[in-house]
Parts: C-alpha cells; structure tokens; sequence
C-alpha cells in the first residue's frame, strides 16, 4: 500500500459459527508508521478495508465503521479488536535452547468475532496480500 505501513492478512476462525474472515495487521519498524492506520473486515466477503482514522474513531469503533460503510455504499464492514493473547510456552521455563525452540508454539491471539457477536475468533493462518488476492480476496483503500 502506498504510503502506509507494512500489513499482513491474519485469516480468522469464529469459535461459534466456524466460519473465517479476514483481518489486517499492520507493521512497521516503529510504532509511529502505523499511527492512524486501521483495518475493518466484512463479514459477507472476503475483504478488508485499510484506512487512516482519527484520535476520535480510534476509540469508537462504531462511528468508524458508520464512516467507512458510509463511505463505500455498503454495511459490512467492522472493527475487528485484539482481545487477549495466550502464551503457550510457560511450561517451556527452564528448557535448553534446542528443546525450547522443538517445543515452542507461538500465542494464541483472540479477536472479537465479527459474526457471532460477543463471540471469539482466533488466528489460524498468516498470508500475504498476493496470497488473499489470489484466494478470492479483496483489499480496499480508503483515503
């Protein structure tokens, strides 16, 4: 994306319905470059929508979604938020390097669940935008 920070697509299993949907993460070598930057996801399609956001939408969520679908004649769209992470490796204390690295998982990210309402959905795939696109996906921008 032009002038933006780095981003991968986390795709994203709802625990209630099991259905998937996208989720942007955006990067950056430092916190600065993604300063201002969000993402909503659709919950009919395979979409995201990448877009700056203000001090005011970053803290509510509905009135940034209500400007976005707005914005893109549609009403989909939504926040999807980090609730907790789950560290997967505390029993993991101790162990040499070679074990620990054989045994390690990485954490268990929880997201709100776009689909199921006060649902959880988790992270079970990391691709890139070429790899989205050519699975059927779409990403918007939206200045």
């Amino acid at each position: 994306m032009a002038n933006g920070p780095e981003h991968i697509i986390y795709w994203l299993r709802s625990q209630q319905t099991g259905r998937r949907f996208p989720k942007v993460i955006m990067s950056a070598d430092t916190d600065m470059a993604t300063i201002g930057w969000t993402s909503l996801s659709s919950t009919d399609l395979p979409e995201v929508v990448i877009t700056r956001c203000s001090v005011e939408e970053h803290s509510n969520a509905p009135r940034l979604e209500s400007r976005v679908n707005s914005a893109l004649g549609r009403k989909d769209f939504r926040v999807v938020a980090l609730l907790r992470s789950v560290d997967n490796n505390k029993a993991l204390n101790g162990l040499s390097f070679q074990e620990f690295r054989q045994k390690f998982r990485p954490m268990t990210l929880y997201y709100t669940d776009i689909l199921a309402g006060e649902g959880e959905a988790i992270c079970e795939e990391r691709v890139s935008d070429e790899e989205f696109i050519s699975a059927g996906g779409k990403i918007l921008t939206l200045e």
